[in-house]
């Protein structure tokens, strides 16, 4: 039938040009406040009196919410805090005032080594809490490793969500064969087709996709989307691991400064910092270190279809001219090298290289490749690569550098500037669910810059004034390979295409923190802008799926933490967001061979608040609860794609989804328990994220779906006795459901719930499969520290069970699996640590948890890595 007229402008929504105007009022409140715009780093070192808020627990976090609070450099040992609590701290001190109050009854002082450096030691009698820096040559030489706490680059308020941080030793323990590996033991966390590229597609307790979880480096924000056919939408975040200091995640929507237009959750991967390479006493700091790694497949030439990554050739497929060779490594390897240098305490340089270069690996040679993809069905195969065998398309050539400068101002203030690039040639697979596509295709590439700026004013004895700035920018460019979306040959074109997205965003925030009769409030306050904008380049003239436009975001938030009594810690948030979309298509007029563009323009606003709390009932249990609120505007993609799509005669717009994050649990905290000053650690949470008007879908089919319920529990163990030392991580999904799925059949039921046994009826067209994690997975890491702790030995066990998409032909088709790996390191000496790793050690045929079954890629079969790195 013909579809009504299309007027070629189309405007809905509310646009408020206030938003346009964010990055200037951002300026203004910058230039009344004495400074420029610029971006924040670490905070400098006051010594005067200010006003401190710091929530009582055990001391070796109170004291790293400290350090972050007054920017300072805190050392200590995991043996001096170990079993010991601490009051907190509420009011107006000095640094030192405040050092002494936390550290009574500890029987520790600190030591100042330098400004805004200090060490804890052992206190003689009658000692004073902070001693004054010792002459030179009469310094303590410490013999035990130590825990540095560093001022972080925000005075951060307490949120009773959980937050989970991965460590730089984490990291180096098992090298990743995939970006997403880093993740694999994070309860509530997945990676969906995380051998599909080098790149990250994060699921946060369900939520994953179009900006659903936002990943940052170093505070700037750079992800595309790329369709994959039948293998669903790709979310394309680009990391490099082997230049990371640390990861933290973020768990639901967020109302600080990162967390505009996010309903699943936030992931900061901070890079290398000069206080992560300089040891102290010295100027400089330099690490070198090298990854070998086997199970490398031995062929490396393959003859491929379609343009190289620059896009010159374009051919049809049966001529000579479409054909080339490509080379891929041959032997998989990481180095890198980072240095920094401190030639006074007004400047801090960082500079570092890293290649990775890794062939096709080799799947594990035991196990089944078939399972059912529903319980009636017959059994089939799961994917068509044969056990033992060559797993084409998860080849990487990756290159990056990291530049970064420091500099400390006057009057307490402070400039960090950084830059760091990507370049990347990988393979991407198109389907393995079908024999005809099991072969080498053409390499894909990425080259992803990102510029920062941040700025940091802490006045002394200022308690009004915490004040930080950041400025970024992003820019990508990826080519994106001829059959990589599994419909790549049906109309004789490869479709090829370039993708160019641009990013650029301003943060301004402000921290107060107050002594309002004698109860401590903090308050937290700012506004945010972020601007984004695609343009896609087909290379063969081919149809493609990626509309260009841009869109607009911004916000204002207010964070108010405040402690009534010394057990409890209250806080409340709110952000009012709007965004505006801009792009362009095409739709049916109704004649044949005739089209009308199609320009829209559109914009909402909202308010979204939160709440939470914590209560420390007694001296080892806290509970805790929170409440928020998010939402998360349609991406350009998903907003153009879904207006044209010839399916929505009445070219209704979506709607931004709405999610409503609850969570509740406790954590549990013992010291000296079976061995002296042992630790142990557990959280459990019970969560809850209800989405409405869930926008699911994929290519040229997007709609809004009533709603998406996932439900379920964590459960976090730490345990650390010194000689050995335990960790648990669980998660486990009680009910997965959605609800009104637009893109079904007609007899499909109002909502499906987990497992789902019928898919005939329309769950697989519908794609939400691909976002369904494990029902439960489990995480088990034990070690022992030997030789004085110089030798580390220990085992890791992973499993995935019950897929809960086990109805979904389409979208989910990985089986049940248990997966062993081995870890050893050895400190050889001060400067150079050996560090053996075999994963997969039963040499399993598996695909991980998040694996659409129509790309079917199998993980990597027995893998032993030896890295060895050299600290100067």
């Amino acid at each position: 039938m013909p579809y009504p007229p299309v007027p070629s402008h189309f405007r809905s929504g509310r646009s408020n040009p206030r938003s346009r105007g964010l990055p200037w009022t951002a300026a203004a409140t910058a230039a009344l406040l004495g400074v420029h715009p610029g971006v924040m780093a670490q905070a400098p070192a006051p010594a005067g009196v200010r006003a401190y808020l710091v929530a009582p627990g055990p001391l070796d976090e109170v004291l790293n919410g400290f350090a972050r609070q007054a920017g300072i450099s805190l050392s200590f040992t995991p043996q001096q805090v170990a079993g010991r609590s601490s009051p907190g701290l509420a009011g107006e001190f000095s640094v030192d005032a405040a050092l002494a109050r936390l550290l009574e009854g500890s029987g520790h002082s600190a030591v100042a080594q330098a400004p805004g450096r200090y060490r804890l030691q052992a206190a003689a009698a009658g000692s004073a809490a902070v001693a004054a820096a010792p002459p030179a040559g009469d310094a303590e030489v410490a013999t035990l490793p130590t825990v540095v706490v560093t001022a972080a680059a925000d005075t951060g308020i307490a949120d009773a969500s959980n937050t989970i941080v991965i460590s730089r030793e984490s990291l180096d323990r098992f090298p990743p064969t995939s970006p997403g590996d880093i993740f694999r033991d994070i309860a509530g966390v997945m990676v969906a087709n995380n051998r599909n590229g080098p790149s990250l597609d994060l699921n946060i307790r369900g939520m994953q996709g179009f900006g659903r979880v936002k990943v940052l480096v170093d505070g700037t924000e750079s992800s595309s989307s790329s369709y994959k056919g039948y293998g669903g939408e790709s979310t394309r975040a680009f990391i490099d691991p082997e230049l990371l200091g640390e990861v933290k995640i973020e768990k639901g929507p967020n109302a600080g400064p990162y967390g505009a237009g996010v309903v699943g959750g936030v992931v900061s991967a901070s890079t290398l910092t000069a206080a992560d390479l300089i040891k102290d006493g010295k100027s400089y700091g330099l690490r070198l270190r090298g990854t070998l790694a086997n199970n490398q497949a031995g062929t490396d030439s393959y003859q491929v279809f379609g343009p190289g990554p620059s896009g010159s050739a374009s051919a049809q497929p049966g001529t000579d001219a479409g054909f080339r060779e490509i080379t891929l490594p041959g032997r998989t390897w990481t180095g890198s090298i980072v240095g920094a240098w401190r030639p006074n305490d007004m400047l801090d340089l960082v500079a570092g290289l890293s290649r990775r270069r890794a062939g096709n690996y080799v799947s594990g040679s035991r196990g089944d490749v078939t399972g059912r993809f529903a319980p009636a069905e017959a059994p089939r195969r799961l994917s068509y690569y044969q056990p033992g065998s060559e797993v084409y398309n998860t080849s990487q050539d990756t290159d990056s550098v990291l530049l970064k400068a420091g500099l400390k101002l006057p009057a307490d203030q402070r400039l960090d500037l950084g830059f760091s690039r990507l370049e990347s040639l990988f393979g991407e697979a198109r389907s393995a669910g079908y024999p005809e596509y099991i072969e080498q295709l053409n390499l894909s590439s990425a080259d992803k810059k990102l510029y920062t700026a941040r700025y940091a004013w802490s006045p002394v004895g200022n308690p009004w004034i915490d004040l930080r700035a950041n400025v970024w920018a992003a820019d990508s460019e990826e080519y994106q390979a001829a059959d990589i979306r599994g419909i790549a040959m049906i109309s004789g074109i490869h479709r090829a295409q370039h993708a160019n997205t641009r990013g650029r965003g301003v943060e301004v925030w402000n921290t107060s923190v107050l002594d309002l009769w004698g109860v401590g409030l903090s308050l937290k306050y700012g506004a945010t802008w972020l601007y984004e904008k695609a343009r896609i380049a087909p290379l063969d003239g081919g149809i493609y799926m990626e509309p260009n436009g841009q869109r607009r975001m911004s916000s204002e938030f207010v964070q108010a933490e405040v402690m009534p009594i010394d057990s409890v810690t209250l806080n409340a948030g709110v952000r009012r967001e709007r965004y505006e979309m801009r792009g362009a298509g095409e739709v049916s007029s109704g004649i044949p061979g005739q089209v009308l563009p199609l320009n829209i323009r559109h914009g909402e606003s909202r308010t979204n608040p939160s709440l939470g709390a914590t209560w420390q009932i007694m001296r080892a249990v806290q509970l805790f609860g929170r409440y928020g609120e998010g939402w998360r505007p349609p991406s350009t993609k998903e907003t153009i794609n879904g207006l044209i799509a010839d399916s929505n005669v009445g070219r209704a717009l979506l709607r931004p989804e709405f999610i409503r994050s609850t969570e509740a649990g406790a954590r549990l905290t013992l010291r000296d328990q079976w061995l002296r000053n042992d630790q142990l650690a557990a959280s459990l949470t019970f969560f809850r994220n209800k989405t409405t008007d869930y926008v699911q879908g994929f290519a040229g089919e997007f709609r809004n779906a009533d709603s998406a319920d996932f439900r379920g529990l964590e459960f976090n163990l730490n345990y650390d006795g010194g000689v050995v030392f335990a960790r648990y991580a669980f998660t486990r999904y009680s009910k997965i459901e959605f609800c009104g799925v637009a893109l079904a059949f007609n007899t499909a039921p109002p909502c499906f719930k987990m497992p789902y046994e019928d898919y005939a009826s329309g769950w697989d067209l519908s794609m939400s499969g691909l976002y369904v994690p494990p029902k439960a997975q489990h995480s088990l890491t034990v070690g022992a520290r030997l030789l004085e702790r110089r030798l580390t030995l220990g085992a890791r066990a992973i499993l995935a069970r019950d897929n809960a998409a086990g109805g979904d032909v389409v979208s989910s088709g990985w089986r049940s699996y248990t997966v062993y790996d081995l870890f050893a390191g050895y400190r050889i000496n001060d400067r150079l640590n050996v560090n053996l790793s075999v994963e997969n050690l039963t040499d399993r045929f598996y695909m991980d948890a998040g694996t659409s079954s129509m790309l079917a890629i199998p993980s990597p079969g027995r893998t032993a890595k030896l890295t060895l790195t050299y600290s100067l």
